[in-house]
């Protein structure tokens, strides 16, 4: 019986290339100065329709953006590893029920986070791997909906975000605030 299952095929399905998981996803770069992300982050949350995560590589900068846009009245909130599970889970209620609209995080919330509709995705900075950039793009435009993944440049990182992008299969192109 040993030899039945050792030889037996098992059949092997390739669907790389029927793959539409990321279809309604757009990949945009915007040029900003680092001293005016708070500005353009600001901006941002004033599109009509604008409701997303924003990334940062780093907690102190999520902590300093969160804090300066809390206090211009913009409704945003932190899902950050320093956290404690509560208010994780409170921050991420808010999100999802509308309540915020831009929920900042770092790549603690690039896999298994779910939000239905979510439209938008901001790197508030380029992305360190490859693989941040791929799970973050992910949380967008998932099960084929439409959703916009925007990185922030500055004029020393662009380059950074197209060796980033050079293989994937995504086209990335510049817009304007």
């Amino acid at each position: 019986k040993i030899n039945e299952i050792t030889n037996a095929k098992i059949p092997i399905v390739d669907v790389t290339k029927e793959d539409n998981s990321t279809k309604g996803q757009k990949h945009y770069f915007l040029r900003v100065p680092s001293r005016k992300k708070e500005e353009y982050l600001r901006r941002l949350t004033y599109v009509d329709g604008f409701h997303g995560l924003v990334f940062f590589n780093q907690l102190s900068e999520l902590g300093m953006m969160e804090e300066k846009l809390q206090f211009r009245g913009v409704s945003v909130g932190s899902l950050a590893s320093d956290q404690n599970k509560l208010v994780r889970k409170a921050a991420l209620e808010q999100f999802k029920n509308k309540k915020l609209t831009a929920l900042f995080t770092t790549d603690v919330a690039a896999r298994g986070l779910d939000i239905h509709h979510l439209p938008y995705v901001v790197n508030a900075e380029v992305p360190l791997t490859e693989e941040s950039y791929l799970h973050r793009s992910g949380r967008t435009g998932r099960m084929g909906k439409d959703g916009m993944v925007i990185t922030f440049v500055q004029e020393n990182t662009i380059r950074d975000l197209k060796r980033l992008t050079r293989n994937m299969t995504v086209e990335i192109e510049e817009i304007f605030l």
